[in-house]
């Protein structure tokens, strides 16, 4: 290629990069990719909302069966239900719910994707 040749091609280049036919294309292409970036945050901010309101529901779940258990186990108690000379264990050794050690990540959603 020539340097003339070189220089209509540059020319050609850079004609096409100021028209609307290459710059309404970028536009929405970086408008796209925004919104999607702003989609994406704010979806993780629902999904961890949901999964916090679900824990909650799982400890609550967890703690009225614990709760039926120590009722049960109270009535047993008081009534010394026995049999065959030998008492039934009036309580069991229950554990109480897992509760997560740390419920949230370990950065708050900003806004960034970046977790540092």
């Amino acid at each position: 290629m020539t340097r003339r040749e070189r220089e209509r091609a540059v020319r050609e280049i850079m004609a096409y990069i100021e028209s609307p036919s290459f710059r309404t294309p970028l536009k929405d292409i970086v408008r796209r990719t925004e919104q999607l970036g702003n989609d994406l945050i704010a979806e993780a901010k629902l999904h961890k909302e949901l999964w916090l309101d679900r824990l909650g529901h799982y400890q609550a779940i967890w703690g009225d069966g614990l709760n039926l258990g120590y009722g049960v186990d109270t009535i047993l108690k008081r009534h010394s239900i026995k049999g065959n000379g030998k008492s039934l264990p009036a309580s069991r050794n229950v554990q109480t719910y897992p509760v997560l050690k740390q419920q949230l990540p370990p950065h708050e959603m900003t806004g960034s994707l970046d977790p540092r």
